[in-house]
């Protein structure tokens, strides 16, 4: 009897684990978070022969698109995060995804992920900018200042520049300006019968991975005939082209490089640029030219453009503009300088049409005062919503610094903190790196988020498989 009792109470367990088991196979699905399922359980799966009928099947799939829509409609943003819109077509695929995927591939690319960074002054000087990179290089790797042109306008802390015979052409200077030479940045240079251009890297808290850089390029146009040589690290001088040309031509220098110096032989050819970068991680050009608006790049050739494109791809093209558009005068105007940009963009997207475009706003600029406190001049925030509606018309990425500063009488805030200039129109390079982490930290966010929505489309794509699979 006892040998009996034993025996039930034996049996009584397993009983119980498996009502308890078939039980939980008619729960509904629990969602522990926002992106997280639990599992359906089925302990009879492996024998069961189970088949969806066809409404069964559409409704269950009806069921998934709306939970990919929810999730790919909501991103998250964390407090104290200035996101980047993405406004491009798609919710599954978004302009920005492309910059987003090669950061997160970085590691296997056999190329480093390069940006483009368009401006007034406000990023003369590399300020801001070449804090963007140095957080950039710190997490994605990458070395040297990127694109740095041959006759300096500014000094830069994350590069020494001096340079003999040569003479840099403005678009603001339109007296000596020819249209059809200029670069992809509108700047070109030309030489006289003997030049050169020296650029030594540094290492300030601005700059860490600048000091020294793996491959050396030049970017020029022969137009009369040029010998270039190349001097490393002050060692015996390499020719390194000979010839006349009218199309574009890049020479390559490689190894570890610290101070590189270009030569010419040869009166009136055209230089545009060189630029010291690593062979992967990330590559920051910092292209910005003082007392412009931006629109004077669809003077740019397309032929130029596209030039430039074959040889120097981009994974973002970043432009931010407005310091010398914003006025109370100018309101009426701004429909007419987006129509121009519009045009910009439009021309960009077409020689780069692999690139993620980032339009950023004009950032707060102060004039006169209220209660004894510097006050945004009128004018700004109206440009930054004309800027967003442009972001939006031209289905791009738009990233709003008027707000990340802190909107309105935030450049006064700054300037009284230390972090801008008394002008309350530009920064500093302390409050430069300010702005630079609140960019870095919404480029971060965006990378979350990418990879959000390559999980729920990963998953929604298994889900829809397999109720196909079963549907009689």
């Amino acid at each position: 009897m006892n040998k009996d009792n034993k025996l039930k109470k034996i049996l009584i367990l397993p009983a119980l684990v498996i009502a308890g088991l078939l039980f939980l196979y008619y729960l509904p699905e629990l969602h522990i978070f926002d992106d997280e399922t639990l599992k359906k359980v089925d302990i009879l799966s492996d024998v069961r022969k189970f088949t969806y009928s066809d409404s069964e099947a559409s409704k269950l799939i009806a069921e998934a698109e709306a939970e990919r829509k929810k999730m790919l409609d909501n991103d998250s943003v964390p407090a104290g995060i200035t996101p980047i819109e993405d406004f491009s077509a798609g919710d599954s695929v978004r302009i920005m995804d492309v910059f987003y995927k090669a950061l997160t591939e970085v590691k296997s690319l056999d190329r480093p992920v390069r940006i483009a960074y368009y401006g007034d002054s406000f990023i003369g000087g590399d300020v801001i900018t070449c804090d963007i990179r140095e957080y950039l290089q710190k997490e994605f790797g990458g070395q040297g200042a990127g694109a740095v042109d041959l006759v300096h306008t500014y000094s830069r802390v994350t590069i020494n520049q001096k340079s003999n015979g040569l003479l840099s052409h403005l678009p603001t200077n339109r007296k000596d300006f020819k249209s059809d030479l200029q670069s992809m940045n509108n700047i070109y240079v030309t030489s006289d019968p003997t030049a050169s251009a020296t650029q030594t890297g540094t290492t300030s808290e601005h700059g860490t991975f600048t000091n020294s850089w793996q491959n050396s390029f030049l970017y020029f146009r022969p137009i009369n005939g040029a010998t270039v040589k190349c001097k490393i690290d002050g060692k015996e001088a390499q020719q390194v082209y000979s010839g006349k040309s009218d199309k574009l031509q890049v020479v390559k220098v490689e190894g570890e490089t610290h101070s590189v110096e270009w030569s010419f032989m040869g009166k009136g050819n055209v230089f545009y640029f060189a630029s010291n970068e690593g062979k992967n991680g990330v590559v920051l050009d910092n292209f910005g030219i003082v007392a412009v608006q931006g629109t004077q790049h669809k003077n740019i050739p397309q032929s130029v453009l596209e030039e430039f494109a074959a040889v120097r791809p981009y994974d973002l093209i970043i432009m931010q503009y407005g310091l010398n558009v914003a006025s109370p005068e100018n309101i009426p105007n701004y429909k007419n300088y987006a129509k121009g940009m519009s045009e910009v963009i439009s021309n960009f997207r077409k020689a780069w049409p692999n690139a993620a475009i980032l339009l950023v706003s004009v950032s707060d600029r102060c004039k006169g005062q209220q209660n004894g406190k510097p006050v945004t001049m009128k004018g700004i925030e109206e440009l930054v919503c004309q800027q967003r509606d442009l972001a939006k018309q031209s289905k791009i990425a738009f990233w709003n610094m008027f707000s990340a500063m802190g909107g309105n009488g935030s450049m006064g805030r700054l300037a009284a903190e230390g972090n801008a200039e008394k002008d309350y129109t530009h920064m500093n390079f302390k409050g430069g790196k300010l702005i630079a982490k609140k960019f870095y930290d919404a480029i971060d966010n965006g990378i979350f988020n990418y990879k959000r929505r390559v999980k729920t489309m990963s998953e929604y794509d298994e889900k829809v498989s397999g109720i196909k699979d079963i549907t009689r």
